[in-house]
């Protein structure tokens, strides 16, 4: 007689290995969220110095390009002597254009930058230069003042400049 061993074939996990996989895999996201959240504020902030970046030479090319706004108050024969960025706040800040090379409130807005739309919460400030300051660039190209703009992530402490040379340069760090 032949004796026949009778194997038994599980079908599934067990209650343990299903437990262990789902242990792992929460040890895994538990690690990854706080990385992933990190890199996130650090896009925004260098998101942010890409778009000041932007929006700086553009304002440059506005002040070289006699660009006719054809906007009240400006006449007909009104062109562009000179265009910048100005900063409003902390979050905001414009690109204006100028039919004169003078601060005196005949400047119009082609531009208005929200840095909460860009970092969301908020995250990323300009810390200088002071809301008011503005560069201002000739219809050559050059600025009337070197000046450095510095943004912060208010969570991480990390800052990032972007520079504006009087030769017009615009740089990122």
């Amino acid at each position: 007689m032949s004796s026949r061993k009778h194997v038994r074939f599980s079908r599934g996990f067990s209650m343990i290995e299903v437990v262990s996989a789902v242990s792992i895999v929460g040890l895994v996201v538990s690690l990854g969220v706080p990385a992933f959240t990190k890199l996130k504020r650090s896009d925004d902030l260098y998101a942010a110095a890409g778009n000041l970046s932007a929006q700086l030479s553009r304002a440059r090319m506005l002040a070289g390009s006699g660009y006719r706004a054809g906007l009240t108050p400006w006449t007909a024969t009104d062109r562009t002597k000179s265009a910048g960025v100005r900063v409003a706040s902390t979050t905001r800040y414009t690109v204006f254009v100028d039919r004169d090379s003078t601060t005196n409130g005949d400047e119009l807005d082609v531009v208005v930058v929200d840095l909460t739309r860009i970092s969301r919460d908020a995250h990323v400030t300009l810390v200088s230069p002071a809301p008011g300051s503005e560069v201002r660039f000739r219809a050559n190209g050059t600025a009337r003042a070197a000046v450095t703009f510095e943004l912060l992530e208010n969570d991480s402490r990390r800052r990032t400049t972007v520079t504006v040379t009087s030769g017009g340069q615009v740089s990122v760090r």
